[in-house]
């Protein structure tokens, strides 16, 4: 897996959004510069992403290891829209 810089990662329960150790299945989901921090003229789809702290929620499970990287259980998509 290739790092990623200034990305904070974190895997939470699903129902409780709490943090999860090492090893425990939960979402994946990212903040940082890298992160988008809206969808444009969309607020509830937006709301519906991205919690007040700021955390993209991905819907993707996944689980972190003791080296604090990420390994998801399925394939991720992405699809960047880019403004101009």
């Amino acid at each position: 897996m290739e790092h990623l810089s200034h990305v904070a990662l974190q895997i939470v329960d699903v129902d409780s959004g709490l943090d999860l150790g090492p090893g425990e299945t939960g979402e994946v989901c990212m903040r940082g510069p890298q992160v988008m921090p809206r969808y444009h003229n969309q607020p509830q789809a937006t709301a519906d992403t991205i919690d007040p702290q700021g955390w993209l929620h991905t819907g993707d499970p996944g689980h972190a290891n003791t080296r604090v990287s990420v390994k998801h259980q399925y394939c991720v998509t992405m699809v960047v829209h880019c403004l101009q």
